[in-house]
């Protein structure tokens, strides 16, 4: 049975078997893939279970649940989100439930919303959704009542007994035959209450944004916002639309970062239904100055080449830097021949793919720490109604993008904040004021994890280590930090686990398939204990 610790008054007593820290789309088809083992494999006595989020919705972490907000979709269609046998399920879900989904979207919905609704209500009718970007929280939703059914039967046939924490996780240490787990939060409105348990799954997601604004600039200033998911997009959507009504709608925002999370910044500002927002002028600052490129469906006579990758594939031993560069030079050429990203990224990806299995075994680390990560940001893509907004903003006169790296507030009164930044190896100052700064640039580091007071706390107590590169921290073949401590997520990024090489864990699809791995390796030890 699943409880809601705030509303019960203690920490549970006892020890578990498996402690989840986090309840996002790693913890959650982990926790589904150990259930169906188990339900193959009975153990001898259930499962103890807990699952530790400090978000108030459960199972949908901060791209899926209540963090973020309801009208948020997804930056890959339906085709590329999920593997199929994990997409079939969600697809027979939204069919059934797609009366309640759109009728709860249309309430309130802005012209963003609206037009998302007109344009694929046809697709939709007929339950054709693979090429459509669906709104995150349908997922989120989906993945919530899925994970509720499941434990519930598992529980109801012995295999588990599972308990949800609502609470921040701050150190986890090495203990007598397991791990102590330090709570603070909403439990029971209490500090420091502790658990127990013999395995330890970090499942905490992405690492936060590195913090821009030195909050002792904020004071007087209308809205600057270091991170728009917190508290939630809902809230920091509705403070950049007061501060943009007190300019009297002629405010310049500046967003920081050209990536998914800034696309997603415009669409839901110029979603609003408020006439205050249409004079609200928008600068995207970015070192590329480039969003990521607008998806389009593969054309049927499409010929993509690997002319650079066969070449380098011919030469018997390569690095990884070559392989990146070789791979970089195939996509370029896509490019000039006329090819989307999304259209030349199956073919270049599966071919580039399949080399790094061909690297030494230091060489895939390289690819896994760094050139991957490198080698995404030339395929980033996006959907059509976060790209066509952009390109509204920008036939209307209201956006502009520049090429420059943030450096810092250089003054500020009552009309807004002056911002320093660098482009062309120069300093310069941009010539208008803003009233909104948002950043959307760039997620902290795990060698640097003082914005994470838990991975900070991990790393200082040397229960993991840091990848070179900061992009995650370090596991073995188990996908262990440490003894009976599991890592899953985005932060398993930079590793090479059995030989395959993991750089980019942000995909729902990837994580999916990795916490079914995980899952394996935590059913085998449950029930050979």
């Amino acid at each position: 049975m699943e409880i809601e610790m705030g509303d019960h008054g203690a920490a549970p007593a006892g020890r578990f078997d498996i402690a989840f820290v986090g309840a996002g789309v790693a913890t959650s088809y982990t926790l589904l893939g150990l259930i169906e083992r188990l339900i193959e494999d009975p153990p001898s006595r259930p499962v103890r279970t807990v699952v530790i989020e400090q978000a108030e919705t459960r199972y949908g972490g901060v791209p899926y649940g209540g963090r973020s907000a309801p009208t948020s979709l997804i930056i890959t269609s339906l085709r590329d989100f999920l593997p199929m046998p994990e997409l079939e399920p969600f697809l027979a879900w939204l069919s059934a439930n797609k009366a309640e989904l759109l009728a709860g979207l249309a309430s309130g919905a802005g012209p963003n919303t609206l037009n998302w609704l007109a344009t694929n209500c046809e697709a939709i009718e007929r339950d054709e959704w693979l090429d459509l970007y669906v709104p995150r929280n349908f997922f989120g939703r989906y993945m919530d009542e899925r994970i509720r059914d499941a434990v519930a039967a598992a529980e109801a046939d012995g295999l588990i007994e599972h308990t949800f924490v609502h609470a921040t996780v701050i150190a986890v240490e090495r203990a007598t035959g397991g791990y102590a787990i330090s709570l603070g939060g909403p439990v029971g409105g209490s500090e420091g209450a502790l658990l127990s348990a013999e395995r330890v799954v970090l499942a905490i997601g992405s690492m936060p944004l590195q913090p821009r604004f030195d909050v002792r600039q904020a004071d007087g200033i209308p809205c600057l916002i270091d991170d728009l998911y917190t508290p939630g997009g809902v809230a920091n959507v509705s403070s950049v639309r007061a501060a943009i009504a007190a300019a009297g709608g002629t405010a310049n925002v500046l967003v920081l970062g050209a990536n998914a999370s800034s696309l997603e910044a415009l669409y839901l500002l110029n979603d609003l239904d408020d006439p205050v927002m249409a004079n609200a002028r928008f600068v995207v600052m970015s070192p590329g100055g480039e969003f990521p490129e607008r998806s389009r469906p593969p054309s049927a006579d499409a010929v993509v080449t690997t002319t650079s990758l066969d070449a380098l594939g011919t030469t018997g031993a390569f690095t990884a830097e070559q392989l990146h560069d070789a791979a970089a030079d195939d996509i370029a050429r896509a490019k000039a021949a006329g090819y989307a990203v999304s259209e030349s990224l199956p073919v270049i990806s599966r071919a580039f793919g399949s080399m790094v299995a061909e690297l030494s075994a230091e060489e895939k680390f390289e690819f896994a720490a760094r050139w991957g990560v490198k080698l995404g940001r030339l395929q980033r893509r996006a959907g059509s109604e976060y790209s066509d907004n952009v390109t509204g903003l920008r036939a209307a006169g209201r956006l502009v993008s520049v090429a420059g790296s943030y450096l810092g507030i250089v003054g500020s009164s009552e009309a807004g904040v002056l911002v320093e930044f660098e482009t062309g190896g120069a300093r310069a100052t941009y010539p208008d004021r803003f009233a909104v700064v948002i950043n959307c640039a760039g997620f902290s580091s795990t060698k640097h994890a003082e914005q994470s007071p838990l991975v900070s706390q991990l790393v200082s107590s040397g229960v993991c280590e840091p990848v070179i590169t900061g992009c995650g921290l370090v596991v073995n073949d188990a996908m262990e930090a440490a003894p009976g401590f599991f890592v899953l997520g985005p932060l398993l990024s930079g590793n090479v686990v059995n030989g395959s090489a993991i750089w980019h864990m942000e995909h729902c699809g990837r994580i999916s398939s990795w916490g079914r791995t995980l899952a394996e390796i935590l059913a085998v030890e449950a029930v050979t204990r």
